[in-house]
């Protein structure tokens, strides 16, 4: 079942039972995808429609965060909530072991020597972990492996 189908099946399923915050969550993420179809002028792939839940999800982390300073606990809630939805879709999060040992990985393919490679090992990595890995994440590791690595010799 494609992420799509997934959202439709449980945006009916909400409906069935009554949930109306579930259900408004995920009428404005099958909005935002749909909107994002339009623009492409075409049907989204699941690696587009993860891109645009991870971009729902990063906007309620940030009307959160402002809500809260603003002392509008019961909005940051209700933002909270919808993100909690919209996580559901994510798929599984990959372990930090994993991740470091991936990382090691393709320093030692790409023969990495120091920061100046940061970005050539990013974009394997990102390549291989395909979503299951935010890029701050991955960032922090590459580069705190490369900084462990012995200088390079000229």
């Amino acid at each position: 079942m494609s992420l799509r189908e997934r959202i439709e099946h449980d945006f009916h399923e909400a409906r069935k039972t009554r949930q109306p915050e579930e259900l408004s969550a995920l009428r404005m993420l099958k909005s935002s995808l749909q909107n994002a179809a339009i623009e492409k002028r075409g049907a989204l792939t699941d690696n587009e429609a993860l891109k645009v839940v991870r971009t729902e999800i990063k906007r309620r982390k940030e009307s959160a965060r402002t809500y809260r300073s603003a002392g509008r606990a019961e909005l940051a809630e209700h933002e909270e909530f919808e993100q909690s939805v919209y996580e559901r879709y994510l798929p599984v999060a990959m372990e930090v072991d994993v991740l470091r040992a991936l990382v090691r990985r393709v320093i030692e393919d790409t023969q990495a020597q120091g920061a100046g490679d940061t970005g050539r090992v990013m974009g394997s990595v990102m390549q291989e972990v395909a979503g299951r890995v935010e890029g701050n994440a991955v960032k922090e590791i590459v580069q705190r492996e490369l900084a462990q690595r012995p200088a390079a010799k000229n």
